[in-house]
């Protein structure tokens, strides 16, 4: 069973990310996850091969609880991948840094949200802030990018990083080899 804080019919909010991303097994599309009340995230929230999946959070707070800062081999963060008709609305986020490592990529990026190969991906009222490099990375995504009255403040570096990020927001843009010919 699905419990009632996923799905077409949730009823109920769920109370972890965690709780959530270890149920997803369960169900791969229309994806309906409300959370409504702040949440302390220790680790990864990973969203991987979903359809239609959103994430409502009526103005709460995820805060990330870790070490990333001084451990850059602790991740946590919310990670989006190869993922369809994302919407994240009315969360901030905050304290998180997870390293977006997605194979061939030339750059090595950390930021509390990462959307790779992610096609129509949605976000409005969200507000990602105090984390280590980017706020959002979106890398490889297809479709529609929409963000709306969302902030993005400061989220940065140690000026001795090996990492690529501080700031806001990074769309980072690729195509195959065969667009490099038209």
């Amino acid at each position: 069973n699905v419990p009632e804080c996923i799905g077409d019919s949730a009823t109920l909010p769920c109370k972890t990310l965690e709780y959530v991303t270890q149920q997803l097994g369960k169900t791969t599309t229309n994806i309906n996850i409300l959370i409504d009340t702040d949440i302390n995230l220790q680790g990864m929230a990973v969203f991987r091969s979903l359809n239609n999946i959103t994430i409502t959070g009526e103005g709460i707070s995820v805060h990330c609880v870790c070490n990333a800062m001084e451990t850059v081999s602790e991740n946590c963060g919310m990670l989006f991948e190869n993922s369809k008709n994302i919407v994240l609305d009315g969360v901030s986020i905050y304290n998180c840094s997870n390293m977006d490592d997605t194979p061939g990529d030339k750059y090595l990026y950390r930021s509390a949200v990462v959307f790779n190969g992610s096609t129509n991906t949605n976000i409005s009222n969200v507000k990602v802030s105090n984390s280590y490099g980017y706020g959002v990375v979106i890398t490889h995504a297809t479709g529609f990018i929409n963000i709306s009255h969302s902030h993005f403040t400061n989220n940065s570096l140690d000026k001795n990083s090996v990492y690529y990020g501080g700031g806001g927001l990074l769309i980072y843009m690729t195509c195959s080899p065969a667009c490099l010919l038209n």
